[in-house]
């Protein structure tokens, strides 16, 4: 049997959640129907690579460990997806973007006959510069037309990206089995950072930048100690904010209390270990971090500005950020009522929403086959 050849691309790649919705899909594709590459602009953590090399794929990039100006990135980017689609035969290419400037490699694959192109929006809000927004806006307009399918982590990120052009929404599917509560990665992750029993750990998963408000977690950290509870923030992620929220912690007299482990190959062991998880974003798609949480059991505080996952789920409460005390007060309601005999039950909720990544990847490879 002719397998069919998928070219997955990223801006960026790392750690993250695009990374992860790759990553997800790449591990669960019919290995005997599908063979699959990576291609991204720009990377800054290699920890994939050898599970890439496993599942049989390449991962390639232009700029490895830096991030040239805009101009430069895309002018370089382009030019090697270009050559590569000239030298490759692939079936389909999946562009993943936070942008209208993923338009650009939908664009180029049409030149290449690429049949399926598609291109998937993992954004509900632009943020950056003055270029940026050119960019954005022109890569929509100009070639807005040229995919094939045209899918989205949410509601919201779709109405951004493709600008009244019909769209698919494709739930974030993950590894439910993986992200179930653990009694024993709970305690060792807690005994390893020096969270006493009985104490209150919050936080969440994430990169550490300006969309994602981890400066506002420190806050809620704040307002919980001065009310007297023995609580702890642990942010599991790498960003350009890191220092800021160090420095930011240490200045409140907060420094022992806060935990930054930097990326983990185990997301899992520190939601286990948690007991409310925290989502204070400007923005977001569909972040997967949050279904990993409710997959875990965790309790989730997240802004209002995050897409509902489930309207039943008693557990997902969303608010607005400009009063931290809500946070608190929920947090610590949320922790007290909070039975982690229960949170086991998480994966089966998440499966039954339908974002287990099996039947997320079952209608991808539809997709791919059309």
């Amino acid at each position: 049997m002719i397998k069919r050849k998928i070219l997955f691309y990223t801006e960026a790649w790392g750690v993250g959640g695009i990374e992860s919705f790759v990553m997800n899909t790449a591990e669960t594709l019919d290995r005997d129907r599908f063979g699959f590459d990576i291609f991204s602009t720009h990377d800054w953590s290699d920890a994939y690579d050898e599970r890439i090399k496993e599942l049989g794929g390449h991962r390639s990039v232009v700029f490895h460990n830096q991030k040239p100006n805009l101009v430069r990135r895309l002018i370089s980017s382009t030019k090697a997806w270009n050559d590569l689609l000239a030298t490759h035969h692939y079936d389909a290419v999946h562009i993943n973007t936070m942008n209208g400037v993923g338009f650009v490699y939908s664009e180029i694959a049409k030149k290449h006959k690429v049949p399926v192109r598609v291109v998937h929006s993992h954004n509900s809000a632009f943020s950056g510069g003055r270029i940026k927004d050119v960019a954005h806006r022109l890569g929509r307009a100009l070639f807005g037309n040229t995919a094939t399918d045209r899918l989205a982590c949410s509601q919201q990120a779709g109405e951004y990206l493709f600008a009244g052009k019909p769209f698919t929404v494709l739930q974030n599917g993950i590894d439910t089995r993986r992200f179930r509560f653990n009694q024993e990665s709970r305690v060792a992750i807690r005994r390893q950072l020096g969270v006493p029993d009985g104490a209150l750990l919050f936080g969440s998963v994430g990169r550490l930048a300006e969309a994602k408000n981890p400066l506002f977690q420190v806050n809620i950290l704040k307002s919980l100690r001065n009310s007297g509870i023995s609580a702890y923030l642990v942010l599991v992620g790498e960003g350009p904010l890191k220092e800021r929220v160090k420095d930011y912690a240490d200045t409140l007299g907060l420094g022992n209390y806060v935990f930054l482990p930097g990326n983990s190959v185990r997301p899992e062991a520190y939601l286990s270990a948690m007991d409310v998880f925290t989502m204070p974003s400007f923005f977001e798609g569909a972040p997967f971090a949050v279904v990993e949480a409710c997959a875990n059991g965790l309790p989730m505080l997240l802004s209002k500005e995050i897409p509902v996952l489930d309207n039943n789920d008693l557990k997902e409460v969303h608010l607005v950020i400009q009063d931290v005390n809500l946070w608190v007060n929920e947090a610590i309601r949320q922790w007290q009522n909070n039975d982690v005999t229960v949170r086991r039950e998480g994966g089966a909720h998440v499966r039954k929403m339908g974002m287990d990544r099996v039947a997320t990847t079952k209608r991808l490879e539809e997709v791919y086959r059309s």
